[in-house]
């Protein structure tokens, strides 16, 4: 495909964990390095069992994300990273990266996968440089 695919994760990652909201920070972080790569999001939340596509979106813009959610992996009730996979199987990608705070399930399956190290934290500058890096890396 064209365009710049990144798999996203939204609990711990943009959503912290302690309390349960949505952080600034981390969404703003988010957004400007995706209009930065013109990165489109693929959701691989557990959010995208619960909600639409267009309930996704909406709830991205109520917090400042101006990204185009453009999917969602499949809930196959497999590793998160064998459904990437799939997904890529199905929409092949040059440029792709995944965030994601909990990597174990990922990691054997797919690369270029930044791991956001603490979920009470969510997505910090580091991770938004490993973005910059996984999506030049061609």
């Amino acid at each position: 495909c064209s365009m710049n695919i990144i798999f996203t994760d939204i609990d711990g990652v943009l959503q912290i964990n302690n309390p349960k909201k949505w952080n600034k920070k981390c969404c703003k972080l988010y957004s400007d390095i995706c209009n930065e790569l013109d990165l489109k999001a693929v959701v691989t939340s557990t959010w995208r069992v619960h909600y639409k596509l267009r309930e996704l979106q909406e709830i991205f813009y109520s917090h400042g994300i101006d990204v185009e959610i453009v999917g969602y992996t499949d809930v196959l009730g497999i590793e998160r990273g064998e459904e990437i996979q799939l997904y890529l199987n199905d929409n092949p990608c040059d440029n792709y990266v995944i965030i994601d705070d909990n990597v174990r399930d990922i990691l054997p399956y797919v690369q270029n996968v930044v791991s956001v190290e603490k979920s009470y934290i969510g997505l910090t500058e580091e991770n938004i440089n490993q973005i910059r890096y996984a999506i030049s890396k061609k």
